[in-house]
């Protein structure tokens, strides 16, 4: 496993060599018997797209099955079951990201 100093370095590498506007962000999956890194805080009602914007900035964050906020997530993570307005395409037509509920519940179809 790297160093810390070791990451951000090679973080730093990336940044200039394809002119990235962020930090590269990592994702690491942990288990219940994981600890926590020590220094990452833990986040509440956040979407996982939040999370990752965190990140972007140089935040170590963790965000577990309580404290995402993104019903589509949860359930893409295994932490809750999709709810019926999204399974049926209905939340995203009312959202106006697709313009069919049958759209919409395709994309979803596990």
């Amino acid at each position: 496993m790297l160093e810390t100093h070791e990451v951000q370095d090679a973080g730093r590498v990336m940044i200039s060599a394809v002119q990235l506007a962020h930090s590269p962000v990592g994702v690491r999956f942990l288990s219940d018997s994981s600890p926590p890194p020590g220094d990452a805080r833990r986040l509440s009602g956040y979407r996982f797209c939040q999370a990752l914007m965190e990140a972007r900035d140089g935040a170590s964050v963790l965000l577990d099955g309580q404290g995402i906020a993104c019903p589509a997530a949860a359930a893409a993570f295994g932490f809750r079951p999709l709810p019926d307005a999204l399974k049926s395409g209905r939340g995203l037509a009312g959202f106006g990201i697709v313009s069919e509920e049958a759209v919409g519940a395709r994309m979803f179809e596990l």
